[in-house]
């Protein structure tokens, strides 16, 4: 009976482990004609794949609700959000518009020092503060259209912006990027690609993004999904509000043994993988690093507030929409220079 049940455990983790194919065409939307050479991504990850000269392409990806978008040169990027099993087979044709101006007319205005001050406060609110934000650049500035006031900051560019982390070993382009910060936080979308340039990696590149991702909020809702946050260093717990302390009575009957909330949140299944639910707030520690802010801090302390009590995951833990949940404290000083394509997975 348990061999048979182990053979069961097996085949179910070969089936989830199953590729789903896309295939399709990308299209001119006005002329129909077939856009050879058309990027078709998924978003967020280093899988992607260029349409060939009838405009049709062929990709593998993963399980899941992923974000597939296609993006060309001139013309205005597409992007659908699909849900997929293991095996299926799905047809996704891309029609996208031209843009109102070609690139290759585009004319990059000189800058004012106003635009130079607010891509230097840019640069810190999105890039972030943390080492790897130290070797993580912008390589083409130039396509960010900046506005900013006393209490608010937005960006949003004319042009695809390339990303070099020479921290993480990524080259990252950024399609369509719209951000906006304010006291009351920050927010920004886009479809963003990742180029892995880490062919022959030196040693402190591949420790560096095993960091990134050890203790991170996708390494805790990893750990989760699997039953293993736990064992893997997190400790979580509901509370009212961001920054909201522990009470004396709960560390004790946790000392004691005593059954108490030591998860703040519950999961359950959804056709999209997982929906994690949480009803205010949690306080997530991981003790697994150091807060390198603190020197008299050996974990490092985040919390989460979810948009609505429903989050939506893929079946492995990955969160699909990063909009629907406000990270705070540690996870609030990760920014876009400690972000990995959600396809990395940290050496065994």
């Amino acid at each position: 009976m348990l061999r048979f049940l182990a053979l069961l455990v097996l085949f179910a983790a070969s089936v989830a482990a199953q590729p789903a194919t896309v295939l399709g065409t990308v299209t001119d939307a006005e002329t129909g004609e077939p856009l050879a050479g058309a990027n078709v991504v998924v978003a967020g990850t280093t899988l992607g794949t260029s349409a060939d000269g009838d405009g049709r392409f062929v990709l593998e990806i993963g399980a899941g609700a992923p974000r597939l978008a296609a993006t060309m040169l001139g013309y205005e990027s597409a992007s659908t959000t699909q849900r997929v099993a293991p095996g299926d087979v799905l047809d996704v044709d891309f029609r996208l518009r031209p843009k109102a101006l070609e690139l290759g007319t585009v004319e990059v205005v000189a800058r004012d020092d106003g635009w130079h001050r607010a891509l230097r406060s840019f640069t810190t609110v999105f890039l972030g503060t943390t080492p790897n934000a130290e070797r993580t650049e912008f390589v083409n500035p130039e396509v960010i259209d900046l506005e900013a006031g006393p209490a608010l900051l937005e960006a949003a560019t004319v042009a695809p912006l390339r990303v070099r982390n020479d921290a993480l070993g990524y080259d990252v382009t950024v399609h369509g990027l719209v951000f906006v910060g304010n006291r009351e936080g920050r927010a920004w979308d886009g479809i963003v690609a990742f180029e892995d340039t880490c062919a022959l990696c030196e040693p402190d590149v591949l420790e560096a993004r095993e960091r990134a991702y050890r203790g991170s909020l996708r390494h805790f809702l990893h750990a989760a999904v699997a039953g293993r946050a736990g064992a893997e260093g997190f400790v979580s717990r509901s509370v009212s509000q961001p920054g909201a302390k522990p009470s004396l009575r709960w560390y004790i009957r946790r000392l004691l043994g005593t059954d108490v909330d030591t998860l703040g949140y519950r999961l359950e299944a959804a056709p999209h993988g997982w929906d994690l639910v949480i009803d205010r707030a949690i306080s997530v520690a991981y003790h697994g690093e150091p807060d390198e802010r603190s020197i008299r801090k050996d974990y490092q302390e985040s919390w989460l507030t979810p948009r609505e009590n429903r989050i939506p995951l893929g079946p492995d833990g990955t969160l699909l929409d990063g909009a629907d949940v406000v990270r705070h404290g540690y996870w609030d000083w990760e920014r876009f220079a400690d972000l990995l394509p959600t396809d990395y997975r940290p050496r065994e």
